[in-house]
């Protein structure tokens, strides 16, 4: 006997399903591996099961991706909301855009957006026009609605990845391929009993063919995948670009977010200071009209 393929750990849900549905109908229908059915028929539920968990795991990812993009859209319904409505050059607008303009904010997806709005509300709850201190709340609902969509998003994709990597999908293939060697090996003692010819127990595997591709055809799958990939590097650059003015905003509207807070501290500290001191002289007051 030859041999047969063993299936990478990280072959496809999907490429184990199709090597193992060949080797199954072959031995059900052989009468001479009618031995073989029962383990044959005991790991086809692994294989459904897996199948299933994957199947849920990329309905999951996908509606979390519905939820961030659906998210992201009522983030940028409000940017372009108080935009609207906030005088330009005003220190609210500083506070809220920087040097930012709304297509700049808005571009991300969710990420450094949802990070400086996510300090929008308190800014809006001090606005003097009704019609933005009215939305504080609408964004402080848009923002959680975002974290909450990007947590369950990152859980989805993570859950995902272990499934492929170190999960069900991984045991799946190591147990898959120690089966096929098992079953192999029957099948070698069942062709040797029965004389049954060279390579009939490889016939119960899928082989796929290995065909060498040519040097033309490499030349152009290469010529294809460096453009691809200058492309991806110049997309990069500008994004890397995008994220850092970002980033830069949202540093400088947490800084002005202290150093509001810092002034209304000091603010009330003068304001208490000052009705201590009052106290203190009607006090004095009362004491110098007694005596």
């Amino acid at each position: 006997m030859v041999g047969i393929k063993t299936l990478p750990e990280t072959a496809t849900t999907t490429a184990g399903e199709a090597h193992f549905r060949f080797m199954a109908a072959r031995i059900r229908r052989n009468p001479y591996a009618q031995a073989l059915v029962a383990e044959v028929d005991a790991f086809e539920s692994r294989i459904e099961a897996a199948i299933a968990e994957e199947k849920n795991l990329l309905i999951a990812e996908a509606s979390a991706a519905a939820a961030v993009e659906f998210a992201d859209h009522d983030l940028d319904d409000s940017v372009d909301f108080v935009w609207a409505n906030v005088e330009k050059g005003s220190l609210l607008a500083q506070r809220l855009f920087g040097d930012l303009r709304p297509s700049e904010l808005k571009r991300p997806t969710l990420g450094g957006q949802l990070d400086i709005m996510k300090t929008w509300p308190e800014a809006l709850a001090e606005a003097d026009k009704p019609v933005l201190k009215d939305h504080a709340p609408v964004v402080a609902a848009r923002a959680l609605a975002g974290t909450q969509a990007a947590d369950e998003k990152r859980t989805a994709a993570q859950k995902l990845v272990d499934f492929r990597t170190i999960g069900t999908r991984v045991k799946l293939n190591q147990d898959h391929n120690k089966l096929r060697k098992s079953l192999f090996g029957k099948l070698g003692e069942i062709q040797h009993e029965h004389k049954l010819g060279a390579g009939w127990a490889e016939s119960f595997f899928l082989q796929e063919s290995a065909e060498e591709p040519s040097l033309s055809l490499l030349d152009k799958k290469i010529g294809a995948a460096t453009a691809e990939l200058d492309a991806l590097k110049k997309q990069r650059e500008i994004l890397t670009a995008q994220e850092a003015k970002i980033a830069a905003q949202r540093a400088q509207a947490v800084q002005q977010e202290k150093k509001a807070k810092l002034e209304a501290l000091q603010k009330l500290k003068a304001e208490l200071a000052a009705q201590e001191a009052a106290l203190l002289s009607e006090l004095e007051g009362d004491t110098t009209a007694k005596s």
